[in-house]
């Protein structure tokens, strides 16, 4: 199983599913759970799902949801190792959220994840009714009741139908939790992409994560397939399991590197201390700026 071949290089942080975890999708979990520094539990919403389509593929392949509910997931979470020398970031059940006010999905997360205080809490809010995307305004009347939560999260895709709309609203939601005095961090779900973690970062989101960096080979600040990946390591004799462990150990290399450049960027705010797309990071500091009124 690949998340076992890369288990001794999660030194810091990863994020599984509890409904993985509950029906043995991850096999022993032991080490997993055991190494990082930090492991975030999400609730298991997308992987419950009817149909899940992979970004790489044409067609979704046949897929049968099992049985998930709260229940199930409280259940998980109460499994987890009382001493353990990671810290768990425990997600709230969106599902019951779904659709629902901000106020009632903020109040259903604090139900859930307060009987865990030992964990990190994540609230992850969703869309109201509807809708596609995430009324930001709605979030932000009701920020007074986000403080106490360890992280803020959102999805990308739920943030905008495209880039700039996305990062105009990251950018509106940090401004607007900062100025309500909610200094957590935002979490943005699913946008773990070399290319564009940069310009999210710069837009006010704290911690990403997604599947890229195992379903593609990070080069020169870009995703790419991985037998594209195998021909540019020039070892045309690579198999794919292969490709896929030696990619992965990479990819984690890479982002740690991002993340040191990300962090010298706070530091210096000089955008050239990012090795790739310079000219594009660029334009995307100067976008942040003007959303931002220059500050």
């Amino acid at each position: 199983m690949l998340l076992h071949a890369l288990a001794d290089h999660l030194d810091e942080a990863c994020l599984v599913s509890a409904y993985d975890i509950a029906y043995g999708h991850l096999g022993d979990t032991t080490q997993v759970l055991n190494r990082p520094q930090v492991v975030f539990i999400d609730s298991g919403g997308y992987e419950c799902e009817v149909a899940v389509n992979e970004p790489t593929a044409l067609w979704a392949p046949p897929y049968q949801a099992r049985p998930w509910s709260a229940e199930l997931y409280r259940n998980l979470l109460s499994a987890l190792p009382k001493e353990s020398p990671t810290q768990y970031a425990v997600v709230s059940y969106d599902l019951d959220g779904r659709g629902q006010p901000v106020r009632t999905q903020i109040e259903l997360a604090r139900l859930l994840l307060d009987e865990y205080p030992r964990a990190w809490s994540v609230v992850l809010l969703k869309p109201r009714g509807p809708a596609a995307l995430i009324d930001v305004a709605e979030v932000l009347a009701n920020a007074s009741l986000l403080t106490g939560f360890s992280i803020i999260g959102v999805a990308e895709k739920e943030l905008g139908s495209n880039l700039l709309a996305r990062v105009k609203a990251l950018i509106n939601l940090r401004v607007g939790l900062d100025a309500a005095g909610v200094r957590a961090p935002v979490h943005l779900f699913g946008a773990l992409d070399p290319v564009l973690v940069p310009v999210y970062f710069m837009a006010g989101a704290e911690v990403f994560d997604g599947l890229s960096w195992l379903r593609f080979g990070f080069r020169e600040g870009i995703a790419i397939y991985l037998d594209a990946w195998g021909v540019l390591e020039l070892d045309p004799s690579m198999d794919c399991c292969s490709a896929k462990v030696r990619a992965g150990v990479r990819n984690l290399v890479e982002l740690e590197r991002m993340k040191t450049r990300l962090l010298a960027l706070v530091e210096s705010g000089d955008i050239s201390v990012l090795k790739h797309h310079r000219e594009v990071y660029a334009h995307w500091a100067n976008v942040v700026q003007s959303t931002m009124g220059g500050r």
